[in-house]
């Protein structure tokens, strides 16, 4: 740890005329906006280097960073000694950045870590905190989205002086007089907050293009994202979605996509002032976005191959807390090692070790390759995950027949159920007599996993499905079960927060079931 008590020191340049960001050959590994360093007077020295060279610099330290979960991020005392929420509001957006990170793209990056640190704090604080510390927290969040935007009004302007042929004298002169307009506007953007001075420190004597890069990588694009995060009624599974959608873009798609949500500088919320049109603002870029989104999904979506050993993994370890959550344990087996032949996946339930068994199989499949090369590569995650649930549905029915004997619950009405004994419905199940009944109820939770997942595409995902069953029908006839799902797809059900997937699953296989 360096001197000054952080565990790193971030430098940050800026032309004298102009905003860019660090020159690429400045960059350290590890670090791909500003430049870090463990030790302070490697950055200072690097940093005169720069000014000789034309460069604004700042050098300021860092608390945390991320390993991208590539080791287990401990908690440090350089953060810990600033007291319980500044611990929660650092785990909150350390832990982000494991979740959604694009290298090279800082400012992406930290607003929407930003983003969802202001989340979790407003989650945590309504656990935690008392009204009057919630509302000065939201009163917080307000001066800083009212500081975003002054800054973004301000980058905008020293990029159209930047803009013109230069550097020279006038460009010089016009930065001090932009510098001393936005000193200016803060102060009467101060006055409105009722003196607050929690950036005068920003605005000390040294203020510059530095500092503007610094402050734009944690600001700048926090609104966007908040206002994503409102889009999605404040659903972090699908906002995740949404913004693993455009971490997938280019820099310039994504930014371009991002900009349809940020706020003209009218709507930017003030403390003293209510709520202006915050939420409105949001909604009345919905449709913008909603149209950039579309045409997201549409470009570059290459057909996907057929799942690998390290697909199939992935997705299965995506839906093991199901599993894990019904009392069970999952074991991941490849189909070829076993000398099983079987199409894609399989299951089957152990009863002594109460462990769900999952076969993976590599080995293309007739029509099921066919089915794939119709799937995008950006659908395909879900999708197989989706695969995924259906298999493990087939663990939980086993363990209700076998284990806990539920057999009004597993089997149609059409049967004798009271009297039922385990030996008798293996008959039953042998006999094949119930087999697109157990497909059904393992195609619907699949569906019903989509619609929690990815709540925007799931009706597209199923109706893929819908139709691969049908269409594979001459191949596999008691796998057909698109009569059952076409039907819960047009009813669009609400299973709600809180339902169990598989008890939601047995309902909805009764009610959907044909007639």
């Amino acid at each position: 740890m360096n001197q000054l008590g952080n565990l790193v020191l971030l430098l940050f340049a800026g032309l004298l005329a102009g905003c860019s960001n660090l020159p690429a050959r400045g960059r350290r590994p590890g670090f791909a906006g500003p430049a870090g360093y463990y030790d302070r007077q490697d950055a200072e020295q690097f940093a005169a280097e720069l000014r000789r060279e034309g460069y604004d610099t700042l050098v300021g330290g860092v608390s945390a960073y991320s390993t991208l979960g590539y080791f287990e991020d401990p908690v440090l005392s350089s953060f810990l000694r600033l007291g319980t929420p500044e611990v929660a509001r650092t785990v909150f957006h350390e832990l982000a950045h494991q979740l959604i990170f694009v290298q090279g793209d800082s400012l992406f990056n930290e607003s929407f870590a930003t983003a969802v640190e202001n989340e979790g704090m407003r989650r945590w604080l309504a656990i935690r905190a008392t009204p009057e510390q919630r509302a000065a927290f939201e009163g917080q969040l307000e001066r800083k989205a009212a500081f975003a935007g002054l800054m973004r009004d301000y980058r905008k302007k020293f990029h159209a002086l930047y803009g013109t042929a230069g550097p020279s004298d006038d460009q010089r002169r016009a930065k001090v007089a932009l510098l001393d307009a936005l000193r200016r506007d803060y102060g009467e953007l101060k006055t409105a907050w009722g003196g607050h001075a929690g950036y005068d420190k920003f605005f000390g004597e040294d203020l510059n293009n530095a500092k503007l890069v610094s402050l734009s990588l944690y600001s700048e694009l926090v609104p966007a994202f908040e206002a994503l995060l409102l889009l999605e009624d404040r659903d972090l599974p699908r906002f995740y979605w949404r913004v693993a959608t455009l971490a997938a873009l280019d820099k310039e798609a994504r930014r371009s996509a991002l900009g349809t949500l940020l706020p003209v500088r009218g709507n930017v919320l003030q403390a003293g002032q209510g709520k202006p049109a915050g939420d409105a603002m949001a909604m009345k870029s919905l449709a913008a976005f909603g149209t950039i989104m579309a045409a997201v999904w549409a470009m570059g979506a290459h057909a996907a191959d057929y799942p690998t050993e390290s697909r199939f993994r992935q997705a299965l370890a995506g839906v093991e807390r199901l599993v894990r959550a019904e009392g069970m344990r999952l074991e991941v087996l490849n189909a070829q090692d076993e000398g099983l032949t079987r199409p894609l996946l399989a299951a089957g339930f152990n009863i002594d070790s109460s462990t769900c068994i999952v076969f993976f199989n590599t080995r293309p499949e007739d029509g099921l390759t066919q089915f794939f090369a119709s799937i995008s590569e950006r659908d395909l995650p879900p999708l197989l995950r989706a695969m995924s649930v259906h298999e493990v549905t087939h663990c939980v029915e086993q363990r209700e027949a076998y284990v806990r004997r539920r057999f009004d619950k597993v089997l149609p009405d059409t049967y004798q159920r009271d009297d039922m004994t385990i030996e008798g419905y293996v008959s039953v199940v042998k006999s094949g007599a119930v087999e697109t009944w157990g497909e059904a109820l393992a195609d619907i939770s699949s569906l019903l996993y989509l619609k929690k997942a990815v709540p925007g595409q799931w009706q597209d995902l199923a109706r893929r499905i819908s139709t691969m069953r049908h269409e594979l029908a001459g191949k596999w006839p008691a796998h057909d079960t698109s009569a059952w799902l076409d039907r819960l797809i047009d009813a669009n059900p609400d299973i709600g927060e809180g339902v169990n997937l598989f008890d939601a699953a047995f309902h909805y296989r009764r009610k959907f079931r044909p007639k």
